[in-house]
């Protein structure tokens, strides 16, 4: 099916839409069918003394339209349900309108064979109950399409994918969530914020691989064509979710946030990059020391620490008060360096050289 091919550059998201696309196209097919169906009947129904009886072939037709349609509902049905296909499943609400159209039919063409004409105009009475049932489903396919395209969500969908978050052992709350249906499967963007003070990004990213999967789970499993990632701190991406039931997830994107509300004044601090710099240009100068790496965190979204890894040469020293005192003097010449940039919260030393 063509909504199962892979993306590409013209459509970043996949082609699940078309199915949706499919689907409004069924549903005004279906609105049109009804308006005709009802201009006819009134048609009929002012000429309802000009017309004949329906005959017993008429009848039968009826019955055997009944039987035939409900079996195509079901099958249709079926199918769609396996391949989470819209446009299947329109198409199968479409034969179930059929179906009850028929029995509708079924009605008034028996009322209308009654002797004596009391019942002459039961058949326009019966097509205008078709013409109303076929315009309703038409509507209902239609809007729900609509719905889609123009990317509202149910919100009692997003709650419980919420909830299913929360049940995350190691995520605290939930920060944000927000989502789209794509051909009935959602695609969820989550940030979420640890129970933990401090969380490494190898830490942050297990978590959201965590979360991402709990996001997955659903009591029919994830879909064939459904993509997921995680990642912490940064973006993390994790089908369809039954009409009935939980919502099935296609793809999400799971953040592991920090809980502080970070304000404006973030934005201007220093980068890791420019700081990098200050702190490499500043160990140059002493010659004893050699950086490995420097960690920073913006604190409160006010202010900027670093803590800094170093690796000792020979003229650092080998004992521990040497480095002790090699470290106390980094520290103040960094201080020194990147006032009032940043403050050096903590100095290592990496024993692995």
């Amino acid at each position: 099916m063509y909504k199962r091919q892979p993306a590409d550059d013209d459509h970043p998201y996949g082609h699940a839409r078309f199915e949706t696309i499919g689907a409004l196209v069924v549903g005004a097919m279906l609105v049109a069918a009804g308006a005709g169906a009802a201009g006819h009947a009134l048609h009929v129904g002012g000429h309802a003394h000009h017309h004949l009886a329906p005959g017993k072939i008429a009848l039968a037709a009826a019955l055997l339209s009944v039987v035939a349609k409900e079996l195509l509902f079901r099958a249709t049905a079926r199918v769609g349900r396996r391949l989470k296909s819209p446009v299947l499943e329109a198409n199968a609400w479409h034969h179930r309108s059929d179906a009850l159209s028929s029995v509708v039919a079924l009605l008034g063409v028996a009322a209308a064979r009654l002797p004596g004409g009391a019942f002459a105009s039961a058949d326009a009475l019966a097509g205008l109950a078709v013409a109303f049932m076929l315009g309703w489903t038409g509507a209902r396919i239609a809007l729900g399409a609509l719905k889609e395209l123009s990317d509202a969500v149910d919100h009692g969908d997003l709650d419980g994918l919420r909830f299913r978050a929360l049940g995350v052992p190691g995520v605290a709350s939930v920060a944000s969530m927000r989502g789209v249906a794509v051909a009935g499967a959602l695609r969820v963007d989550v940030d979420v914020v640890s129970d933990a003070e401090e969380l490494s990004s190898s830490a942050a990213n297990q978590l959201a691989e965590k979360t991402r999967v709990a996001l997955l789970a659903t009591d029919d499993g994830a879909d064939d064509d459904g993509r997921a990632h995680a990642h912490g701190h940064s973006h993390g991406h994790s089908h369809a979710h039954d009409r009935e039931g939980p919502p099935r997830v296609a793809e999400a994107t799971v953040r592991v946030v920090p809980a502080e509300k970070t304000c404006p004044v973030v934005a201007s601090l220093p980068t890791q990059a420019t700081l990098d710099g200050a702190v490499a240009a500043a160990l140059e100068r002493r010659g004893d020391v050699k950086l490995k790496k420097t960690q920073v965190h913006y604190v409160d979204g006010l202010k900027t620490e670093l803590d800094v890894f170093l690796a000792a040469t020979t003229a650092s020293g080998d004992r521990v008060a040497d480095l002790r005192a090699a470290a106390r003097a980094v520290a103040v010449d960094l201080d020194a360096a990147l006032e009032p940039r940043a403050t050096v919260q903590n100095v290592y030393w990496t024993l692995d050289e």
